[in-house]
C-alpha cells in the first residue's frame, strides 16, 4: 500500500523560530525520506540552515526569509503560493509548535486530490508533550484524537494547490475584510483546507479527498497564552463556536465564488 515511491515535502511557517525546537526534532525521528520547506515570517531575524541542523534536521532543507512580517494568514497563503510551483507529489503545511510524527502516504488514485488523516490534540499537561518526543509514542488515554480537516498534516497534490490560489486571488480583497473584523485568532488552516475542497469541488466533481485512519499530526494546546504570532487568542470556552462561525463566514464567499465561476465558464 505504500511502497511506491514519493516525494513528500513539510512546509513550515514560522515566526517565534524557538517554537522550531518542538517540530524539528521530531521530524529528524522519522525514517522515511522527505523534504522540509520553512517559511520565516520575521524578518528580523534571519533563519539559516546551520539552525535548523542543530535540532536534529539532516534531509533536503529550503529556507525562505520573508522580506516583510506577512502575519499568520498572510504567511500561510505565502507558503501555499511558494510550495505550489515545487515539484513534489505531496505537500502537506504544519505550524512551528506543533509534530508531524509520519509520513505515509499511500498509492491512491489520480481522482484522489489529499489524503486527511488523524491528528491528536494535547491540552492537558507538557508532559503528554514529552512522552511524544522521547518516546514516539502517541498517548492514547488523554486529550483527544480525530479525523483532521485542516491542511495542516493533510498531504495535497500541488497541481490543486496551484489552483487554489488562482481561485483565491481574485477573492482576497473580499477575504481579508472578513478577516479584519474578526478580532481574535481563528483556524486558518481549517478555513483554507474548506477553500481548497471548494475550489476543487468546482473544477474537478470527480476528484475528492480520502480519509486513512492514522494519526499523523499532534496538534499542541498546552498553556493559556493571551496572543500567538500577534493576534489575541480566543477564549477556550467560546473557541469552538467562533471557529465554526468563522468558517462558515469564509465558506460562504468560497461558494458563492465557485458558483460565479461555474456559471462564467458555461457561457
Amino acid at each position: 500500500m505504500f511502497t511506491k515511491k514519493k516525494h513528500l515535502l513539510i512546509a513550515i511557517t514560522t515566526f517565534d523560530h524557538d517554537a522550531l525546537r518542538v517540530s524539528v526534532p521530531m521530524l529528524g525521528c522519522i525514517k522515511q525520506k522527505f523534504s522540509v520547506l520553512i517559511y520565516n515570517d520575521n524578518p528580523d531575524i534571519q533563519l539559516e540552515k546551520k539552525h535548523i541542523r542543530k535540532l536534529g534536521w539532516r534531509g533536503p532543507l529550503t529556507i525562505i526569509n520573508g522580506d516583510k512580517n506577512l502575519g499568520e494568514l498572510g504567511a500561510r497563503l505565502e507558503i501555499i503560493k511558494i510550495c505550489s510551483e515545487q515539484p513534489f507529489d505531496w505537500i502537506t503545511f504544519m505550524d512551528d509548535d506543533d509534530m508531524i510524527i509520519s509520513v505515509d502516504v499511500p498509492n491512491v488514485d489520480d481522482n484522489i486530490f489529499a489524503v486527511l488523516q488523524d491528528a491528536h490534540i494535547i491540552n492537558t499537561s507538557h508532559v503528554e508533550v514529552l512522552k511524544i518526543m522521547f518516546t514516539h509514542a502517541v498517548p492514547t488515554d488523554t486529550d483527544k484524537t480525530g479525523p483532521n480537516f485542516d491542511i495542516r498534516g493533510t498531504w495535497i497534490r500541488p497541481k490543486y494547490l496551484k489552483e487554489f490560489i488562482m481561485f483565491f486571488e481574485p477573492l482576497s480583497q473580499q477575504f481579508n475584510q472578513i478577516a479584519k473584523g474578526i478580532k481574535t485568532r481563528f483556524p486558518t488552516g481549517a478555513v483554507l483546507w474548506h477553500g481548497i475542497n471548494i475550489a476543487v469541488k468546482a473544477n474537478h466533481p470527480d476528484v475528492h479527498p480520502m480519509y486513512m485512519n492514522q494519526t499523523n499530526y499532534i496538534s499542541i494546546r498546552v498553556g493559556n497564552a493571551k496572543s500567538k504570532y500577534g493576534i489575541k487568542n480566543c477564549p477556550i470556552d467560546t473557541k469552538g463556536d467562533l471557529s465554526k462561525t468563522t468558517i462558515e463566514k469564509f465558506s460562504e464567499l468560497f461558494e458563492l465564488a465557485a458558483k460565479q465561476n461555474m456559471v462564467a465558464s458555461d457561457k
